[in-house]
């Protein structure tokens, strides 16, 4: 691979390469004597001081996509470098020619087209021989052409190509109008590939003790269906579906809210049964099959397949208050068996009313069992009094009604719950 010095003497070899043909040329009158530089055009002496000239400018550099990609990961997890990825660049050109005489710039143009036509790959013999001349005593070079020829860039993998880019006028226009000078005949050249790498030794790995290598089949899961569609706090969900099972049943894993994986009460390869847990929040939920692979001596769990998302509704159920009488204008408390977040839509629902809760402050915990709920002092309570339905709402989850089981409860065998909302 080539060091930093390449970009330049890419430049200076090109430069040279014209030179020498430029010294065997045929070209008349002044032409023959043509200056060859490699300058940035707002340096070329124009107006009554041009004189007949052709200079190569690097006005751009871009990344090579075909080795962009190469050697990646170059960093482990820490930042520390673990390989020595090459840096690939293309060099990008622009040829423009001066003259004070009628058809110089064309003359020269076309003669300096015709030698790039001709040497299409910068080998490395001509690399070599360009630098090495350059670098004589006799050639009078600068220390910063003495640098240049000790450059790798011969050695390097890939040869240095030379293709021509067709430029339109509004790039010519934009570059030319940068240089705040005037134009001059210009043709774009691309050279690639210049392949820059360190050659401090990467820091690697400890070697490999043991290799241990297990083929297994691509069998991803699939969840095809949820039920029941609208479910509760310690309720069975039953999935359905293919390729639930892994290497063993006990593999196998459900995952909520893209939780960590629960085992399933009960697991087949097209069907499977799991508890919905309790710390799960009110609401739409997703569930997913994880599968596991043990790997390597001892056997160790590793991540293994995991299926499509499919999703349910866990519907809170409220506990507290069952039954009861309840003033408007005063604030009601309701306990309910899940969690339900700060930041999640909740409302209370009292026979036709609804009553949205307000987001609950910052400062409260991120989720409770229970929402404080004010009973405005317009409620539209009901004459003679009796009692309505009463409905939690979590995210779109509606609480139901259930016949209370508790033998202690005075709501024993009723159906609950049912409340009744008096006068202030």
């Amino acid at each position: 691979m080539s060091d930093y010095f390449a970009v330049a003497a890419v430049t200076a070899v090109m430069r040279t390469i014209l030179q020498d043909a430029l010294a065997q040329s045929a070209l008349p009158g002044q032409l023959a004597n043509a200056t060859i530089t490699a300058l940035p055009p707002d340096r070329i002496l124009i107006g009554n001081e041009e004189k007949a000239q052709l200079n190569l400018f690097l006005y751009r550099l871009s990344s090579n996509t075909g080795w962009c990609n190469e050697g990646l990961p170059s960093r482990d997890a820490s930042g520390q470098r673990i390989a020595n990825p090459p840096l690939a660049l293309n060099l990008h050109y622009m040829m423009s020619v001066y003259g004070p005489n009628p058809f110089d710039g064309e003359l020269l143009l076309a003669w300096a087209m015709q030698i790039w036509h001709e040497t299409p790959v910068l080998t490395r013999d001509i690399l070599q021989t360009a630098l090495t001349e350059m670098a004589k005593p006799i050639a009078q070079p600068a220390p910063e052409e003495q640098a240049l020829a000790t450059t790798t860039l011969p050695d390097q993998v890939e040869l240095i190509k030379l293709v021509q880019e067709p430029l339109g006028i509004e790039e010519l226009s934009k570059m030319w109008t940068a240089f705040q000078v005037s134009y001059r005949p210009t043709v774009a050249y691309q050279a690639s590939v210049v392949l820059i790498q360190r050659r401090d030794a990467a820091r690697l790995g400890p070697p490999v003790q043991k290799r241990h290598i297990k083929a297994v089949p691509w069998q991803q899961p699939v969840i095809e269906d949820v039920s029941p569609a609208i479910a509760r706090t310690g309720d069975i969900l039953t999935l359905r579906g293919r390729n639930f099972i892994g290497d063993t049943p006990a593999s196998t894993g459900v995952s909520f809210d893209g939780g960590v994986p629960v085992a399933p009460a009960q697991v087949q390869g097209n069907a499977l049964r799991v508890q919905v847990p309790a710390s799960l929040p009110a609401g739409i939920a997703t569930v997913a099959v994880r599968q596991s692979i043990a790997l390597g001596d001892p056997p160790t769990p590793h991540v293994g397949s995991t299926s499509n998302l499919a999703s349910f509704t866990l519907a809170p159920t409220v506990l507290s208050p069952l039954a009861g009488s309840f003033k408007a204008g005063t604030t009601l408390t309701v306990q309910t068996d899940v969690q339900i977040g700060r930041m999640q839509s909740v409302s209370l629902v009292i026979g036709t009313s609804e009553l949205p809760i307000d987001i609950r402050p910052a400062s409260g915990p991120p989720s409770s069992s229970s929402v404080d709920i004010p009973i405005p002092a317009d409620f539209p309570f009901v004459q003679p009094e009796a009692s309505v339905p009463l409905y939690l709402r979590v995210d779109g989850a509606q609480s139901k009604l259930y016949i209370d089981q508790d033998t202690t409860h005075p709501t024993h065998g009723q159906l609950v719950p049912q409340i009744t909302v008096t006068a202030p």
